[in-house]
């Protein structure tokens, strides 16, 4: 149409406001809350955002009402609302009270409610409500206004009464469908809120099946602490079906701690100091103890004396977050942890996302019996109620895994059966540790107003992992876990046997146990036989038989004493067979790797080769297309000697390979170290071009000598030394790896500017899985140790000097002069 066509109208432009139908909020109820699960934990979200310290159900199918069958009552002892709250926010959908008041004003409890769902969950249980509300004057005072104070001088109870099915079947406007107020006052007010909800619309769903009650559990007392707390903000979840009264499987912390073998609590603050405090209880020594004991006796050693006792132990952190070189220093296996930084800072303003503080306590217990009767002793003793041994393990049970509280409310999924903080994965990771899904409870607790950038996915299923977020799941899964692991692994390794014990005895690595070796000889076994076959023969001869037989008895008595020695000396010396087998073990899945790369080279070879002649081809085609004038050719030209430069690299890698199989590996020759070493890390090659890219210098120094042996087995050894110094050097600016050789002695003498050996590996640097690398398999040192052996050669930690960070750091590799 033409807008010349429009002729002037006599009528006046208007404002039409939008209105909505009455229907709109059966419709809103039907579609956003789900079912009555989901409605009953909206209306008890409301109970928790109102300061109260219980929401309490009580649902009766059987009750006949004016409208319908069934009631649902919901109490709670919170702030209640005054009539202000009630007409301009109860009243009103999707209101900005929730926004705008984020806390509530007594505990500061972070708001759950939101979007007016509470009331829609109302609606979408029930026919007809009845709310009746008695303010707490004295908490809501910076929210009172003026008329609230002079209404409350007269009625201090409000009582609000919807029937909505006249919001399901009106098609009136929504203002024109009301609920009726009355104001009440009574002598002494009941402070908080009743809801009553008289015919349940739904009332079959309340005939509960076993998977309702199931999801009770999970869906409705899962949403808050578990943990009994006697503090006045804890809140709690009564509730009653038909008469039956359903609790939450509550857990009693303190026999949860009487009954664990290692406590671990563990706070986080502003200034981004992790402070983590382990206590290592007796009994948890006592058991390790006792494993160890067995264990040799077993293996033949009965003789063995505890030097002393051993008692509760704390071991105390306090680390600093930022300082990421002293972290990288301490703690070798946290030097890859890197925060998260805010985006909307400028790049040199940019600073770590803060995730707020928090604060949290671990219990393990690995449920051994002892250990359970000795928490069932503590119990009785502090007259607590007196549990069996199956009681205890049935608790433990239930209250295994590690949940995240807001103000006692729990984020959901993390809790029970879900192990978000990485156990499973570093038991199967690292070696043998206490710290296990089915052997740890715990919580972490978030502060609601610090904790405010930590959010929640809108399906509640877990965190959002955000900067804040991913910071905050770092923190706990990297750091805490992974720092309580290492030191439980520590504890153990501490009652394994030193490898450099003595002759006549075996002592733990912690020198409190020491066992000693039996020392008969066949000799001795003989000449007791000697003698037994000389009192034998005097039987024969003289008619003294008494004395005789006397004298063989007990040289028979010490024949079997000695062979009952010569036995255990046996099982003895099997054991230390196996200790060896075992690792050699260790290393057996790996050799089956270096079997497969080695068939696979073959295959890389050629691969290599057909690559490199393709590239080759098609680059000479290029050329001749640029030299036509197609210059667009230029960029896919650059391209092919680009794979050509890699596949030239891939062939050094190879050859550097090469001389490890299996049919070189039997090759013995001549070899000069300084020159193999020279070709290894100073010429053009796969190690050289490592060292370059992490900025590393490499050196090797003093006068040349020869070594006779397998070339392939010194680069093992050497690979394996260089590739861990690069490793721990690449974060420090003066990177270097040093090699001096010393021809008089037939000595290589191996170190970096990195921060030297740990002192909680320092003892155990050559056995295998000790490793402090985040996902090390602690089998190089190891390697090359036995590697050594097959020259006849050793390696050792110099402990004669230490570098700036006041550790050990050299490495000799002593080869016989026999070999020159």
């Amino acid at each position: 149409m033409n807008d010349d066509s429009i002729l002037e109208s006599p009528l006046l432009p208007e404002s039409i406001p939008f209105s909505t139908s009455a229907r709109v909020i059966y419709q809103l109820g039907e579609q956003l809350i789900s079912d009555e699960f989901v409605a009953l934990a909206e209306v008890i979200k409301n109970s928790y955002d109102a300061d109260s310290q219980y929401a309490s159900i009580k649902i009766d199918t059987t009750v006949d009402t004016p409208y319908g069958k069934g009631i649902i009552e919901i109490i709670d002892n919170g702030n209640g609302m005054t009539k202000s709250i009630l007409v301009q926010s109860f009243m009103r959908i999707a209101t900005l009270f929730k926004k705008e008041q984020k806390y509530s004003p007594h505990f500061h409890r972070r708001n759950l409610g939101e979007k007016g769902l509470g009331r829609l969950s109302i609606q979408r249980l029930g026919r007809h409500t009845t709310l009746t509300t008695s303010p707490r004057m004295d908490r809501l005072r910076e929210r009172l206004t003026e008329e609230d104070s002079a209404v409350y001088l007269q009625s201090n109870t409000y009582k609000l009464e919807i029937d909505w099915s006249e919001f399901e079947s009106s098609d009136e406007d929504i203002s024109k469908v009301t609920g009726q107020v009355s104001c009440l006052n009574y002598e002494i007010p009941r402070f908080g809120t009743t809801i009553l909800i008289q015919g349940i619309k739904n009332i079959d769903f309340w005939n509960l099946t076993k998977k309702q009650l199931v999801r009770i559990r999970s869906e409705i007392f899962g949403m808050v602490n578990p943990y009994i707390q006697e503090t006045i903000e804890q809140f709690e979840i009564k509730l009653e079906v038909n008469g039956k009264k359903l609790s939450s499987s509550e857990i009693d912390e303190n026999i949860i701690s009487l009954m664990s073998d290692i406590k671990v609590d563990f706070s986080f603050d502003h200034d981004w100091t992790l402070i983590i405090n382990i206590l290592n209880r007796k009994k948890l020594y006592q058991r390790y103890r006792d494993a160890r004991i067995n264990l040799m006796k077993n293996d033949g050693y009965k003789k063995y004396e505890v030097k002393k006792e051993y008692d509760d132990k704390f071991i105390p952190y306090k680390i600093n977050l930022l300082d990421y070189a002293n972290l990288a220093k301490n703690f070798p296996y946290l030097r890859d942890v890197k925060f998260q930084e805010l985006n909307e800072l400028s790049q040199e303003k940019r600073k770590p996302a803060h995730p707020g503080r928090f604060s949290g306590v671990l219990y393990v217990c690995e449920q051994s019996n002892d250990s359970l009767e000795e928490a069932r002793n503590k119990i009785v003793s502090g007259n607590l109620p007196t549990r069996t041994i199956k009681e205890l393990k049935a608790i433990w049970s239930s209250a295994t895994g590690v949940y995240i509280f807001r103000n006692h409310f729990r984020i959901l999924p993390y809790g029970p059966k879900v192990d978000w903080l990485g156990f499973t994965q570093r038991s199967q990771r690292l070696k043998a540790n206490a710290y296990k899904t089915h052997t740890v409870s715990g919580y972490v607790k978030l502060d609601s107003k610090d904790s405010e950038n930590l959010r929640e996915q809108t399906n509640r299923q877990g965190l959002i992992e955000d900067v804040f977020g991913s910071n905050f799941l770092m923190i706990l899964r990297d750091i805490v876990a992974e720092i309580i692991a290492k030191e439980d692994i520590k504890c153990r390794s501490g009652f394994e046997i030193m490898e450099n014990s003595s002759k006549d005895q075996l002592i733990t690595r912690n020198e409190n146990i020491v066992f000693f070796k039996t020392n008969v000889t066949e000799q001795e076994k003989t000449a007791i036989l000697v003698e037994a076959k000389k009192a034998a023969s005097v039987l024969i001869q003289i008619p003294e038989v008494n004395k005789a037989a006397s004298e063989l008895a007990t040289t028979i008595t010490v024949l079997e004493k000695v062979d009952n020695e010569l036995t255990q000396q046996r099982k003895q010396v099997l054991s230390q067979y196996q200790f060896k087998l075992e690792k050699l073990q260790s290393i057996v899945g790996l050799a089956g790797q270096a079997i497969i790369v080695e068939s696979l080279t073959h295959e890389l070879h050629r691969i290599e080769q057909n690559i490199t002649d393709h590239a080759k081809e098609s680059k000479r085609i290029l050329n001749g297309l640029i030299k036509k004038g197609l210059s667009e050719c230029l960029d896919p030209l650059k391209k092919q000697e680009l794979i050509i430069q890699e596949m030239l690299f891939l062939e050094r890698q190879l050859e550097h390979l090469e001389p490890t199989y299996r049919k070189s590996i039997t090759t013995i020759e001549e070899i000069s170290i300084k020159t193999l070493l020279e070709e290894l890390y100073l010429k053009e090659g796969p190690m050289t071009k490592k060292a370059k890219a992490f900025d590393v210098r490499v050196q090797v120094e003093g006068e040349d000598f020869n070594v006779k042996g397998n070339k392939g087995i010194l680069i093992i050894i050497f690979d394996n030394l260089f590739l861990n110094s690069l490793y721990w050097v690449s974060d420090y600016k003066n990177k270097k790896i040093t090699f001096q050789l010393d021809s008089e002695n037939s000595t290589i003498t191996i170190w970096d500017t990195g921060p030297g050996i740990h002192e909680d590996i320092l003892n155990r640097i050559f056995e295998p899985f000790e490793t402090m690398k985040p996902d090390g398999r602690g089998l190089g040192m190891y390697i090359v140790q036995e590697l050594m052996k097959a020259f006849n050669g050793s390696i050792e930690l110099n402990r004669q000097e230490k570098n700036e960070f006041n550790r050990y750091f050299k490495f000799v590799l002593r080869f016989p002069t026999s070999n020159l």
